[in-house]
């Protein structure tokens, strides 16, 4: 429920600075319990015909539940953090689904065509280094240990699998696994062999919560410049940024992730109604937007509605994370 609270927070935090600027809001909100017949009940008691926009609910089955009730109104409804929803003619999925993040990557590790490309990978991500092969030729691969006796996942590589396939000059070393353990111990090798002779930027399709795990050395990942997909960029606590600052004195907490999701996803949305005729006709006449973390550039699905095709590639440097301008 926190994150919820902080979505909110960014959402009201966004209204007030909107409407010092003049623009002229009907807002309501509803709480849905995160309960699909409270979408239900909730639809049914309020007429949302001359709705310009809905963001939320936030969960995947009480949006779903609203979007496809709401679709033959043509009501734009807008996902604010969940990748997983159905994305209807009236849908815009603001998340980058991790296909677009995992792609984005791909093609900001080709573009260095002078690197040495090595794809590590536990048993149950054996699947994305094989696609890694098939995107990289000649990429070397290098998968954890298993146990001799069940062939179960070890989850751990010695020195020797690594500096039989790292070449002198740029290495880029994809790392794809969720076990924190692995992550520590393929690290810890890396940055041993890390010198002026063979260099090493570790990358990775998915950073998830095993690459923040305390086990892992964050001065590791700084000095390997780990290097991956992100849907947001990170705003540092001490920003001297308006809403950083007022966030602070409103509720006496500096703003997470959601919080600023909450403030970037609604401004975004309010000022393309404020400057389109409507969220649809934005997307051509407002092709990108980008804001404190967060930035939106839609696209238009085949069969279906609109996608946020739009992320970040940011590294680890001097123990901080920074954005690669492209």
């Amino acid at each position: 429920m926190e994150y919820y609270f902080r979505f909110l927070f960014g959402m009201l935090m966004a209204f007030d600075e909107l409407e010092k600027k003049g623009v002229n809001l009907n807002v309501k909100v509803y709480d849905t319990q995160s309960r699909e017949n409270e979408v239900n009940a909730i639809l049914r008691n309020n007429d949302f015909t001359e709705a310009d926009v809905v963001i939320g609910p936030l969960l995947a089955p009480t949006f779903n539940a609203a979007a496809t009730n709401l679709a033959y109104k043509s009501v734009p409804m807008v996902s604010p953090v969940i990748k997983n929803v159905n994305v209807g003619n009236n849908v815009f999925q603001s998340r980058p689904s991790d296909e677009i993040l995992k792609n984005k990557i791909i093609d900001y590790v080709k573009k260095d065509s002078t690197s040495h490309i090595v794809v590590i990978s536990d048993l149950k991500r054996k699947p994305i280094s094989t696609m890694l092969k098939e995107k990289f030729a000649n990429a070397k691969l290098v998968s954890s240990r298993l146990d001799k006796k069940t062939q179960e996942d070890e989850y751990y590589i010695l020195e020797q699998d690594l500096t039989s396939v790292l070449k002198p000059g740029n290495n880029m070393v994809f790392l794809e696994t969720d076990h924190p353990g692995f992550v520590s111990n393929v690290a810890s090798i890396l940055n041993g062999l890390n010198n002026d002779e063979t260099m090493i930027t570790l990358v990775t399709t998915n950073q998830n919560k095993a690459f923040e795990n305390e086990e892992v050395s964050n001065y590791h990942l700084s000095n390997l410049h780990f290097t991956y997909p992100s849907i947001s960029k990170i705003v540092s606590e001490d920003s001297n940024i308006d809403f950083v600052k007022n966030y602070k004195k409103e509720y006496r907490i500096s703003p997470n992730s959601y919080a600023i999701r909450g403030y970037d996803l609604t401004m975004d949305v309010v000022l393309r109604l404020v400057t389109a005729e409507s969220l649809f006709s934005s997307v051509m006449e407002t092709p990108m937007t980008s804001y404190i973390e967060n930035k939106f550039g839609y696209k238009k699905k085949i069969f279906g509605g609109y996608y946020n095709n739009s992320v970040y590639i940011v590294r680890y440097n001097d123990l901080k994370i920074d954005e690669i301008k492209q």
